[in-house]
């Protein structure tokens, strides 16, 4: 998800601002450049790099140990059964936290319109 932006902003600025709307949510970087928002450590938002005009949200595992987990259950079950469990309960809350901060993000550092929800991510 990109959510465009009229002031600049930083990373540091932003985890600063989701701690203190968000008490409730695990904050902290990953790389420099890479700031995930943890609900829960199966529901996450991840925050890449540092653009001019937009920032780029995307939905993920925040824990590394889930993500392999999932990926062990892959191997251990096949693709059908571990997808549709992600599909129909991880992806559903991980997109609905990224909606969550972005439309955040989007009254702090845009103009408060509509949040653009392409899938296009190519800078």
């Amino acid at each position: 998800m990109k959510v465009k932006t009229v002031k600049p902003y930083t990373l540091e600025e932003i985890k600063g601002k989701v701690e203190q709307n968000f008490p409730e949510y695990k904050v902290y970087f990953k790389t420099p450049k890479m700031l995930v928002v943890e609900q829960t450590p199966s529901i996450g938002a991840i925050f890449m790099g540092e653009k001019k005009n937009y920032v780029r949200i995307l939905e993920g595992w925040p824990s590394m140990g889930k993500q392999m987990l999932f990926s062990v259950s892959i191997l251990l079950f096949g693709i059908l059964i571990p997808f549709i469990y992600w599909h129909f309960t991880v992806l559903v809350k991980q997109k609905a936290l990224t909606k969550k901060i972005g439309a955040f993000i989007d009254q702090e550092y845009g103009n408060g319109s509509k949040v653009n929800d392409n899938k296009e991510l190519i800078d």
